[in-house]
């Protein structure tokens, strides 16, 4: 925990803490996947490839079923362009947690739907859920929607879920005129 509040900070001196509290975390319990996570995404973070890598591996061998391993591991082979790994462990964390709707999203970037993609149909019953129980992954799932209808050529329905997407993702925007102008005076 302290590893994460140094790493939040992200500044160098933070960073080297981080690290150190990471280690030792792992030093102590090398059986946490967790540790082993954070020091990936610190690697990450610091775009440091092979040792990020060799982290989350070492969280998945810990734990098996634990999705947000598979996801880092997933997207820092996005970040390389390794399309096949970075998918197949997608599929990996989603078939372990069906409700990281982050997961969907990424996924949904790098596949080319038809209508005989499975993840498709799992996006719509997510979606469904996640509105009527108005979960924080709602925006998750219409951004991946409009682009899975986008490929299927449902063009209508891409742009329903792109707008709503959007909607979601400007509600969390704070802007203020006033705070740009002090701060552009």
């Amino acid at each position: 925990n302290l590893g994460l509040l140094f790493f939040n900070k992200q500044n160098e001196e933070s960073l080297i803490k981080a690290e150190k509290y990471y280690k030792k975390a792992i030093s102590i319990n090398n059986k946490i996947a967790e540790a082993h996570t954070n020091l990936g995404n610190l690697y990450s973070f610091l775009n440091k490839t092979e040792e990020s890598i060799k982290c989350y591996k070492n969280a998945i061998l810990i734990n098996p079923r634990f999705s947000y391993a598979f996801f880092n591991l997933a997207n820092r082979y996005l970040e390389m362009g390794n399309l096949k790994e970075s998918e197949l462990n997608l599929r990996k964390s989603i078939d372990i947690n069906n409700t990281l709707g982050v997961a969907h999203r990424l996924l949904s970037r790098i596949i080319k739907y038809n209508n005989k993609e499975p993840h498709f149909n799992q996006l719509n019953k997510n979606y469904k859920e996640a509105k009527n129980k108005k979960m924080k992954d709602e925006e998750e799932y219409a951004f991946a929607l409009g682009k899975a209808n986008e490929d299927i050529g449902n063009i209508d329905d891409s742009f329903k879920y792109y707008m709503e997407a959007n909607s979601f993702y400007r509600k969390k925007i704070n802007f203020s005129i006033q705070e740009e102008k002090n701060y552009f005076s």
